[in-house]
């Protein structure tokens, strides 16, 4: 018995309203950043890998109803680079930063970069688990 997706259960017009506001709303992010750029307490490219990934999920939910099951898993693919690229930058950025953990093993500065490189190494085995799955879509 095979489940529904949950953008399955959208219509194609839902798809590309829902698509259209959350790339929106990282565009919208991308301007703020812009426009107030000592706001931010990380390197620009940083946070705009953080609205980037709006603008590329919104993307991929407005093309799914339009596109082949292998162009909405190259999106997801892409979505999934962007999103490494935070936790990536967290654990091995060669800036100074205010990051601790409290887990008793994790403790202080080591311990917040070794989570966040334990991220990112989840998250390029996921990449690479996204890339194989785009490959293996039919492209109907």
């Amino acid at each position: 018995m095979q489940t529904p997706n949950s953008l399955d259960t959208l219509s194609p017009r839902k798809k590309l309203r829902t698509g259209i506001a959350m790339a929106f709303v990282g565009v919208l992010l991308s301007v703020l950043m812009f426009t107030y750029p000592a706001q931010l307490r990380v390197p620009l490219w940083v946070a705009l890998m953080a609205s980037a990934a709006f603008v590329i999920s919104g993307v991929a939910v407005a093309l799914h109803a339009f596109v082949s099951a292998k162009t909405y898993g190259w999106c997801i693919v892409v979505l999934l680079i962007v999103l490494t690229c935070i936790p990536g930058w967290i654990a091995f950025g060669p800036v100074v930063r205010v990051c601790g953990a409290s887990i008793s093993l994790l403790e202080g500065q080591f311990g917040c970069r070794t989570a966040f490189a334990l991220s990112t190494l989840l998250m390029i085995g996921l990449c690479l688990l996204a890339v194989q799955s785009a490959m293996k879509a039919k492209a109907e």
